[in-house]
């Protein structure tokens, strides 16, 4: 997942043989800062002093990533929802992938822009090369002895079907973590080559890198890359819109934590702010790929061009519904101050197709080959069948899952010891959730955009 503004890309060579000891560490982390402190302090005294106002856009920058590492509420244990939306429509692109423009010489270049810390973005980019290598496959010719001397690069490659070389950029924001992504790359590439050594075969190999910064300003050259995708990140903003965080003004978001079901003046702000980074996006991704390259992107979506109706109207919500309602009651019990609540927002927008549209048109640089709202999307094979058996574990994964996405910002906002208290309560609310039986459908499906586009 990525987010935020003026990002710096960091570029680190993996070949496909790393390390398995490989590590990249990114920033300066304070957060254990004050620790002795803290232990003498009340849960509410710590929440009050240490509260840090995630909206501007350096500290989001800093902050903002799916929780790391390989533990019980990290993203790599808890994206199974995000890998199940994408085998959804993994054939989309497949399909997009045989009708592009193949690139008759040099490296293929494709970039998972968001790529998180977990397993899930390997899968993505092996699919990605693995279906390319097999259109080069398929549209090889026969192709005479003395042909294959030739000095034409370009010519040999397409007639024979030999493969190019590929290389796959891994991008985030620099608080990603990036060392588990590099251990997760390595068993990959280690794992391909056995399987390659044992078997025989082509492998789906290529050379790889980190690429750390926002993915709404520009990471790489003009015209270098060729595929371009990104998965369940564009709905998280670059920032939370400057009237929101300004106490006074119209669209202080005060009382709430996000939109829906909120403020319409605020929801209003983070729609604009929603376009511009998504048009900042197009932009940016325009600069840098090839005429005739491949964008493939999957985000949420919604269906209510109201855009404080997220969900559906009558549905409570993770990230907003149960979350307010978590602080409300921390509020009321004194572990919290009200400016806690309302100085945290999510930085998270829901765009319409047709908001998407827009912001593709105001580029002005892509042809929409695919872009619709995918209702009814499994959240998780084994959901529906969770629910009904189990309620109680499901609602507990729920919970897992929203502390894999938002666990970080509450930490940094609120200091782990409060934090943990607030999931603890918010689980007690997904395990209610999970046993209503009007939430099941909800809890099982949601709603995605999917969008294809080339480059003009």
């Amino acid at each position: 997942m990525t987010a935020g503004v003026d990002g710096v890309s960091s570029s680190f060579g993996l070949g496909l043989d790393v390390p398995s000891n490989a590590k990249l560490r990114y920033g300066n982390n304070n957060n254990n800062a004050g620790t002795q402190q803290q232990r003498e302090q009340s849960p509410g005294d710590i929440a009050a002093t240490n509260a840090l106002n995630i909206n501007e856009v350096s500290e989001l920058n800093a902050l903002l990533a799916m929780k790391g590492g390989e533990g019980d509420t990290s993203y790599a244990k808890n994206s199974q929802t995000q890998a199940q939306g994408f085998r959804f429509v993994q054939p989309v692109l497949q399909a997009a992938i045989h009708r592009m423009e193949l690139p008759s010489q040099g490296v293929v270049r494709i970039a998972d822009f968001g790529c998180s810390s977990g397993p899930n973005t390997i899968s993505h980019m092996n699919l990605i090369v693995s279906t390319l290598i097999s259109r080069y496959a398929a549209e090889a010719t026969p192709v005479p002895q003395h042909l294959l001397k030739s000095s034409s690069l370009s010519w040999t490659r397409r007639v024979s079907g030999a493969p190019p070389e590929f290389e796959v950029y891994f991008a985030d924001l620099p608080s990603n973590d990036f060392n588990s992504l590099l251990r997760h790359i390595s068993l990959d590439h280690q794992s391909r080559s056995q399987s390659r050594d044992l078997h025989g075969g082509a492998s789906c190999g290529y050379f790889s890198s980190c690429v750390a910064g926002s993915f709404y300003g520009r990471l790489f050259p003009r015209a270098s890359l060729h595929v371009v995708f990104s998965s369940f990140s564009l709905h998280w903003l670059s920032k939370i819109p400057d009237a929101v965080q300004r106490v006074g003004s119209p669209s202080y978001n005060s009382g709430y934590v996000w939109i829906h079901g909120g403020k319409s003046v605020v929801a209003k702000a983070y729609a604009e702010q929603s376009r511009s980074d998504m048009v900042c996006f197009l932009k940016a991704r325009a600069e840098e790929m090839v005429s005739g390259g491949l964008m493939f992107l999957l985000l949420k979506g919604r269906k209510d061009s109201d855009p404080t109706v997220q969900y559906d109207p009558d549905g409570s919500t993770m990230f907003g519904t149960h979350m307010e309602s978590v602080f409300n009651e921390l509020i009321a019990e004194g572990l919290l101050d009200e400016g806690v609540r309302d100085s945290f927002n999510i930085p998270m927008y829901y765009p319409t197709v047709d908001e998407m549209r827009e912001a593709v048109e105001d580029s002005g640089a892509f042809v929409v080959d695919r872009l619709e709202l995918l209702n009814d999307v499994p959240a998780n094979p084994s959901t529906k069948a969770e629910l009904e058996a189990s309620p109680t574990d499901c609602g507990k994964k729920l919970a897992k899952i929203c502390r894999s996405l938002l666990g970080v910002l509450v930490d940094s906002h609120m200091g782990e010891e409060v934090a943990d208290e607030f999931f603890r309560r918010l689980e007690l609310r997904a395990i209610a959730r999970s046993r209503a039986e009007a939430m099941r459908h909800r809890t099982a499906y949601s709603n995605v955009n999917l969008a294809v586009l080339i480059r003009k």
